[in-house]
């Protein structure tokens, strides 16, 4: 019997209370699990914070360590369990407490110390499951051989490696807790795989094991047509493709990791977002998996104020043969990732992490191109990508987006389309991002309902 793959992540892991719904949810599940969990709420910014405290003391470090002691605690005695098994998980947990204590004290090995929020979580919460009467066995990153390459904070998952390695300890009739959010290197070292880690992790696994799909457990209600915090009323997405899902967790939409879904084209394995509310494992609120090509039709619209864009400049700089990929070069030295490239006779335009435009500069500058006159960076700048299938080669969807702003007084910087069409994109000044997404939403959803609704969930039955 093939495995599911549920991700449960730290906004649902706030409080003990909340390991109610989660356990009722778990036990609906008529096939094997692997859950791959975060870190309880607010954790892993706790260990950032002290391990990164130029100033930081042994007073410090142990109110630290203390503090996350109280949060497990609070987890392991609203559980009731036995008192052996209550005994037995106190010494576990004092174990880690005391390793982490000693990696907050050095100035190395920080890349492990941020892991031990995934470690804590997993070794309490695959306790409570089995005192829930839910057969499930707690396994590492290191144990089953998640492998990953790349850089630390931003490292990849070796597929091929993990895949051979995660068969010979992950039983395809087994049950796990794997701690997400790291994997380890070729020599053993722990490598992060970044904030939002985690739902990578999930889907990694799931790749590696051929799972029916990946179930990510939130507290909001799947991909919807905007992020509601904007202050419009916004309206459910039932269902996104790979690519479209792609383009929005790259460009804003928080509900994903931007790598989740890579592992998972190859196999079709679906993404189902739940809301744990619902406690319906048969409701997914949003489903991301291969769908055929629509009409155009804008299914949501997300915004990222993190960019900035470097451009050079300089006559006749697009018959400059091979500048391009020298510019590309430049910055995979440096480890920059593009988000996207605009060029034109005169100028290349550059959009990447804001945080990385200086190093970008430099890394330019150093070449010494024959044809740029200047290269210069504007950080004052926000994306707005409009994301539905094939919208990209639809000429009424920029014609709706440009017409919303210019009756909201908005001018656009930029436009541009995504290279695989699921997407186009408006560049503006970051100030006026908030009114250029109430207007491009407004322009491409004009008849939401009054009221802020769900949406309908979509039945989907696995098996």
């Amino acid at each position: 019997m093939s495995q599911i793959v549920v991700k449960l992540g730290g906004s649902i892991l706030k409080e003990p209370e909340d390991i109610g719904p989660i356990i009722t949810v778990l036990k609906k599940y008529c096939h094997p699990i692997i859950v791959v969990v975060s870190a309880f709420y607010g954790t892993t910014d706790q260990l950032i914070r002290a391990f990164d405290d130029e100033n930081k003391t042994e007073e410090s470090i142990e109110q630290t360590v203390k503090s996350i002691r109280h949060r497990a605690t609070k987890f392991i005695d609203f559980c009731e369990l036995n008192p052996d098994v209550r005994t037995d998980l106190v010494c576990k947990l004092n174990e880690l407490l005391f390793q982490l204590h000693s990696l907050l004290i050095g100035s190395e090995n920080r890349d492990e110390a941020l892991t031990y929020g995934e470690r804590i979580s997993a070794l309490i919460l695959a306790t409570i499951f089995q005192s829930q009467r839910i057969n499930i066995n707690l396994a590492l990153p290191e144990e089953i051989g998640l492998t990953t390459h790349g850089v630390n904070g931003s490292a990849r998952v070796d597929l091929n490696k993990t895949r051979i390695l995660i068969r010979a300890i992950v039983l395809p009739t087994g049950s796990y807790v794997i701690p997400g959010f790291y994997g380890v290197s070729d020599t053993g070292r722990i490598i992060l795989l970044g904030r939002g880690g985690t739902d990578y992790s999930a889907s990694a696994i799931a790749s590696c094991v051929g799972a029916l799909s990946v179930d990510l457990w939130k507290d909001v209600d799947g991909i919807r047509s905007t992020d509601p915090k904007c202050g419009e009323l916004t309206q459910g997405v039932s269902r996104v493709s790979f690519c479209e899902a792609e383009e929005l967790s790259s460009f804003g939409t928080k509900i994903i990791h931007p790598l989740t879904v890579a592992p998972l084209i190859e196999k079709n394995i679906p993404v189902r977002i739940f809301n744990i509310k619902s406690a319906r494992v048969d409701l997914p609120m949003t489903i991301i998996q291969d769908v055929e090509a629509g009409e155009g039709n804008i299914k949501s619209i997300s915004a990222d104020d993190t960019l900035g864009i470097v451009t050079l400049s300089g006559t006749g700089l697009g018959m400059n043969p091979g500048i391009l990929s020298k510019v590309i070069d430049a910055l995979d030295k440096n480890e920059l990732e593009i988000k996207s490239l605009m060029t034109s006779q005169s100028r290349i335009n550059i959009l990447l992490s804001r945080q990385d435009c200086g190093l970008a500069i430099e890394s330019l500058r150093i070449l010494s191109l024959p044809g740029i006159s200047s290269i210069n960076t504007d950080d004052n700048i926000a994306v707005v990508a409009m994301v539905g299938e094939q919208c990209g080669e639809d000429n009424d969807v920029a014609g709706i987006a440009l017409s919303a702003l210019a009756k909201n007084g908005v001018k656009a910087r930029f436009c541009f389309v995504g290279s695989e069409a699921v997407a186009s994109y408006i560049v503006v000044r970051r100030d006026e991002l908030e009114r250029t997404v109430k207007a491009i939403h407004r322009g491409f959803f004009p008849e939401l309902p009054r009221i802020n609704k769900r949406p309908m969930p979509t039945r989907f039955r696995i098996g």
